[in-house]
């Protein structure tokens, strides 16, 4: 993610917000397909109790038909994508982009598996490689003026590197032989996990496919890139945690424990490093934004900060589907996020018709809304009472306060133009200071995590 996000401070240097936004645009609609094709089936491979050899293969042989399928539609939607958003450019990035489609299930099932068995540092080094390479190829393309088509090769080439580093860690017993004989059972959980994702990301999703029409590619640039710099933590930390929770979760689950003291334990951590992050990127968005994209990305400034309140809300619940899954509620997912979909152009689409700020408030409000929801399944399958969230609250209150302060007052107080670089370092030491500070003195959760963390690494190698 570090990598990724070092390479999108560069390509915002050098290319424009309409650029950005016409590649966004496409990414989005390939991202729909995307969603069917994987159907749910790494989720399955995961969960599943007993994964036979016929299972596998049959998820191989799924993920060849659907993924193939899915290249096809969007190399068809390529022209009638372009004429909808008036965009012409959309075409050529939807053909480069479909052509993932037919690398990616040469390497999709051998990674589940990976994951299921909790392979993560092989999987660290496949994701590194494939977001190092990919994003060299970015910059160098753009650099040589391909505008967002640097953007739509370099995704190519990232699936490639990725689908050649699965297949080299690939587990040996794993079938390269396609089947179809375990359809109906794989079928009927990743029907529910397909429909469930592919809500999902579209209400993650609406932003660009709502500004796209309403307003202008400019337009989707400025908001995807503040919604994509809040959505730092919850790429980096959260997706780590998320990875490594299902798995988890689904352990405890077929080992008849309670998943309640987990699922609290595991928020608790989030949220002392999620609400002072987003505590601290609020205050100081002005200098992020201008110190690593440059001043033609000020109009993302406001946005940033609204933003950065629904991603705090919505670190509450991030564990929610994964604690669902571990515990086969796929259908209680679908409607949670039919629902969440419902809810977010409900109140996106009107809020277009205003202004970019007024579009992210309608971001907070769905987010507050769909975390009540998440909170009411979570007390009916695990148990969770409000105490619980109100306690992770608590615990990470005098955190946010001590994290923030210092850049706050350096924001408001000592902060100059000609120093941004200064300006931004001071603000992320105090930041960090602070935190440390407060979770070593209010003895948080994380503390004992670190002290373990450090203990692993001083402990000799034997």
């Amino acid at each position: 993610m570090a990598i990724n996000f070092l390479g999108s401070m560069w390509l915002s240097r050098i290319l424009t917000p309409a650029q950005i936004g016409v590649f966004s645009v496409a990414y989005v609609i390939t991202g729909l397909l995307r969603t069917l094709r994987e159907m749910g089936l790494g989720t399955y491979i995961v969960q599943e109790p007993e994964l036979t050899d016929a299972r596998m293969r049959t998820a191989f042989g799924v993920s060849l038909i659907v993924s193939a399928a899915g290249g096809l539609v969007v190399l068809a939607l390529a022209i009638p994508a372009a004429q909808f958003y008036r965009e012409p450019g959309i075409q050529t990035v939807l053909v480069v982009l479909g052509l993932n489609f037919f690398l990616v299930p040469f390497g999709a099932t051998s990674m589940s598996l990976m994951r299921r068995n909790m392979r993560f540092m092989e999987i660290g080094l496949i994701e590194t490689a494939s977001a190092l390479i990919s994003t060299i190829v970015a910059v160098w393309l753009a650099h040589l003026g391909h505008g967002y088509m640097s953007l739509a090769w370099s995704s190519l080439v990232g699936t490639l590197v990725s689908v050649v580093g699965v297949i080299f860690f690939r587990p040996s017993h794993v079938p390269w032989k396609p089947a179809l004989v375990e359809w109906r059972r794989i079928l009927k959980v990743c029907g529910y996990l397909s429909g469930s994702s592919l809500v999902n990301y579209i209400s993650y999703s609406a932003s660009d496919l709502i500004l796209g029409r309403m307003m202008t590619m400019s337009a989707v640039g400025y908001f995807n890139r503040a919604f994509g710099t809040a959505g730092v933590f919850s790429s980096v930390i959260a997706r780590a945690m998320q990875q490594v929770g299902l798995p988890f979760f689904a352990k405890l689950h077929r080992e008849n424990e309670d998943l309640r003291p987990a699922f609290v334990h595991a928020t608790t951590l989030v949220g002392g490093l999620a609400i002072p992050f987003f505590a601290v990127l609020m205050v100081s968005a002005g200098n992020v934004i201008h110190l690593l994209f440059g001043p033609q990305w000020v109009r993302s400034i406001p946005l940033l900060q609204i933003l950065c309140i629904a991603s705090a809300v919505e670190a509450l619940t991030y564990l929610t589907n994964q604690i669902l899954s571990a515990k086969g509620q796929v259908q209680t997912q679908w409607r949670i996020d039919v629902l969440g979909l419902f809810v977010k152009f409900g109140l996106v689409i009107p809020a277009a018709l205003y202004s970019l700020e007024t579009v992210a408030l309608a971001f907070v409000a769905s987010s507050v809304i769909m975390n009540w929801v998440r909170f009411l399944a979570l007390r009916q399958f695990i148990g969770i009472v409000a105490r619980d969230l109100v306690t992770v609250l608590a615990k990470a209150a005098p955190i946010t306060v001590c994290a923030s302060t210092g850049p706050a007052l350096i924001v408001f107080w000592w902060d100059s133009p000609r120093s941004e670089v200064i300006n931004l370092m001071l603000i992320a030491m105090t930041a960090a200071l602070g935190w440390f500070v407060a979770v070593a003195a209010g003895r948080h959760p994380i503390r004992a995590e670190l002290v373990r963390a450090w203990a692993n690494i001083r402990a000799p190698k034997s």
